[in-house]
């Protein structure tokens, strides 16, 4: 009996069709009955095109057998001619012209030795016309009711193939409710329950199989159900649960990835101390290898212990997990990255961090409903950064009211924004009337301060914020600075306080050293995990706590933590509020923040 494989992969169909069983030779079946005209130079052109066939010249085989076809009055030949004529036509890629002349046969001479053949040629049809369910049905047909040993156990494989690459769950379970075959049954109920099983349904997995126990008691496939069943059992007897982890903790950012990974470790022991349902781990090394990823995705998602993972640390490489579980939906939280796009392929990845849209429109928000700013300039990097900040902050102000009167760029290697600065001065003083005659000098008019500017949105990177700052002071624009999540640097804003005091930025996190839950979380870390919890720490342990929080519900298949995920509101995370609901995936809160009398402080 052949194995049935658990493996789903992403890699294409792989065609045996050069195998088929039945090359008809000239001593092929030959027909007698009284419609049947014995007509002896169907012979000799027969032998013809079978040799060309076999020759690889299927063109001229196709003419010949369509000759053989068209050309002559029902004759000995007749059966071979269809089965060898669709053969031929397949080797052309003329897959309809193929499935015609197939179900001729098959509908036309029921009882022929050939009609095997023909359902298995169909199904090599179906396939590559995309037909999945048509040509799963065809293999179905002959692993059930073939009479050639090799070409049912053949059928047999190539169905379990067409089910793990091409067919859904829903399809499986409607052909299931419609086949009568025994292996045809046998292979579609253990492929629906692995489904299950992958997805943590072990409850409707388990029904299945015991279901199948009892109405199958003679079925070839029994032992191999009651193995499935008896591990099934054992798994869901076991009370406890298993988090795939994929993290780079080799190669360029090996330290990121060990301090993600310690907040994880950190959580999970915790939470094991006191919970009566255990949680393990299991952790891939990514190295931060695209390869390495995909394939750490594969084997986690087709591990059904695993009922979520935590993956990874750059927006690709998180990209690439999400692409590979599309089909799994077994949730995937990541833990750090904040690029967008990240949740759109499926409804199954979840973003710890708000993304760049969420980020640039929440500080608008803020700047206009909570600061009453109206009027606003950007300087922005020239990158996908810097574009997706600043777009959604434009945005969300016209939006709501307000009004952007200077959009200015730069690359992110600039270090001179004199030109971007006075620029923006020269709009801002446009808009200003009366604010100098028309006799006043330029270094009077250096010295009239812009005002007609609330607010200037700076999504910069930490590293400019030692260019920026002072430059903007020089500028003498009177305006509010609005910085995005790299502004969050305490020795940078100290630095360049006397430029930068008061600014409004955002953030992923906040920590506020005193307070009394941060302080006792710092020392218990300490203690449990022998190092000093930083911030990357905290972004693991969140990550790992939003999965502890559905179990400790009794969340325990991929499923129920999908959902618990899908309707998670005002979480309370170490590092911020964590809300999914109602979302794309990506964490709709952020921390507002403020730098002011040699602090940085939480506003919201």
């Amino acid at each position: 009996m052949a194995k049935i494989s658990n493996k789903h992969t992403t890699i294409g169909f792989v065609l045996f069709f050069f195998g088929f069983f039945f090359i008809v030779s000239a001593n092929a079946q030959t027909i007698k009955a009284d419609n049947i005209h014995y007509i002896p130079d169907v012979e000799v052109l027969f032998s013809n095109g079978v040799n060309e066939f076999r020759t690889g010249n299927y063109e001229a085989a196709t003419r010949t057998f369509e000759r053989l076809l068209n050309g002559y009055p029902v004759h000995q030949r007749i059966t071979a001619v269809y089965i060898m004529l669709g053969k031929s036509y397949y080797k052309t890629s003329k897959f309809n012209k193929a499935v015609t002349a197939l179900n001729e046969l098959i509908t036309t001479y029921p009882t022929s030795n050939y009609v095997d053949d023909a359902h298995y040629t169909l199904a090599y049809c179906y396939y590559q016309l995309g037909q999945y369910v048509a040509s799963l049905k065809e293999f179905l047909n002959v692993a059930d009711y073939g009479k050639e040993k090799r070409l049912v156990e053949r059928s047999r494989t190539m169905a379990i193939k067409v089910i793990d690459n091409n067919i859904s769950m829903n399809e499986i379970q409607q052909l299931k409710d419609t086949v009568t075959g025994e292996i045809s049954s046998a292979i579609l109920t253990i492929k629906l329950s692995q489904r299950l099983l992958d997805q943590g349904d072990r409850e409707k997995a388990i029904s299945l199989l015991v279901a199948f126990t009892q109405q199958q008691s003679k079925n070839s496939y029994l032992d191999y159900v009651k193995d499935m069943l008896k591990k099934a059992h054992i798994n869901a007897a076991a009370q406890e649960v298993t988090v795939g982890v994929i993290l780079p903790l080799s190669g360029d950012y090996a330290e990121q990835a060990k301090s993600v990974l310690a907040g994880i470790y950190y959580a999970q022991k915790k939470f094991n101390n006191s919970a009566e349902m255990k949680v393990n781990l299991v952790v891939k090394d990514s190295e931060g290898d695209m390869v390495k990823v995909v394939k750490s995705s594969q084997e986690l998602s087709q591990d059904n212990r695993v009922i979520a993972i935590i993956g990874e640390l750059e927006r690709d490489n998180t990209i690439a997990i999400s692409a590979v579980l599309d089909k799994s939906n077994i949730p995937l939280i990541a833990p750090t990255t904040s690029g967008n796009g990240v949740t759109s392929l499926n409804d199954y990845t979840f973003q710890i961090n708000s993304d760049h849209e969420t980020r640039g429109r929440l500080l608008a928000q803020y700047a206009i409903e909570k600061l009453g700013l109206n009027t606003f300039a950007t300087l922005a990097p020239a990158d996908n950064y810097g574009k997706d900040m600043t777009d959604s902050f434009t945005a969300t102000v016209d939006q709501l009211g307000g009004k952007i009167i200077a959009q200015k760029w730069y690359y992110s290697d600039a270090k001179d924004l004199k030109r971007q600065f006075q620029s923006i001065r020269d709009i801002g003083l446009e808009a200003q009337e009366n604010v100098f005659d028309s006799k006043a000098t330029d270094k009077e008019k250096e010295d009239v301060p812009v005002t007609s500017i609330d607010g200037i949105f700076f999504p910069c990177y930490t590293e400019e914020i030692q260019y920026i700052a002072p430059q903007f002071a020089f500028a003498n624009i009177k305006a509010q600075i609005i910085g995005g999540e790299y502004w969050y640097d305490a020795d940078k804003l100290r630095n360049n306080q006397k430029y930068v005091e008061g600014i409004v930025f955002c953030s992923g996190y906040y920590f506020d050293e005193t307070n009394t839950d941060y302080i006792k979380y710092r020392n218990d870390f300490r203690i449990m995990m022998k190092r000093t919890p930083e911030v990357l720490e905290s972004y693991g342990y969140d990550a790992m706590n939003i999965i502890l929080d559905a179990i400790a519900n009794k969340q325990i298949t991929r499923g129920d933590v999908n959902n618990h995920l899908d309707n998670l509101e005002n979480f309370k995370g170490l590092r911020g509020p964590i809300s999914f609901k109602n979302t794309s995936g990506a964490n709709s809160k952020i921390r507002i923040l403020t730098y002011r009398n040699g602090r940085i402080e939480a506003l919201e």
